[in-house]
């Protein structure tokens, strides 16, 4: 919907996979590292249209204090993914497709002992979770 709405958008991400897949054979997995523009794209898309507005409630292990706030051990924790991604303390034009945001930007990037940087900061002040056993009903 967003490059339908953006036809220079969608004009620049067809000459990208033209240059890099062509039009002669169909993209492989290999392709994915060299199409920034596309991976931009898609951040774009699903950080202004998560797949689901809640992720997956959590339950804390501990007490903790968190912005202030006084979470008891065992909480019920749902993260509002879709409140994350229009804050505007976090992103600029928040209602605005700007795909640019995420060009030449890693959206993980490794340490220095190989694990994952969170592209919203430091996690390591998180309290400790655990998924949430799901109902049947």
């Amino acid at each position: 919907m967003q490059l339908i709405r953006n036809p220079d958008k969608m004009a620049n991400l067809q000459k990208e996979l033209d240059e890099v897949v062509g039009r002669d054979r169909p993209m492989t997995e290999a392709d994915i590292p060299k199409l920034s523009y596309l991976e931009a794209v898609i951040e774009e898309t699903l950080r202004l249209h998560p797949t689901i507005p809640l992720l997956v409630p959590r339950m804390n292990e501990e007490q903790t204090t968190q912005g202030g706030y006084d979470i008891p051990k065992h909480s019920s924790l749902f993260v509002n993914v879709w409140a994350f991604s229009r804050d505007p303390k976090l992103w600029d034009e928040t209602e605005t497709f700007m795909h640019e945001r995420f060009l030449n930007v890693p959206i993980l990037s490794e340490t220095k002992e190989g694990e994952k940087d969170h592209p919203l900061g430091d996690q390591g002040n998180a309290p400790e979770t655990k998924e949430i056993p799901q109902s049947r009903y």
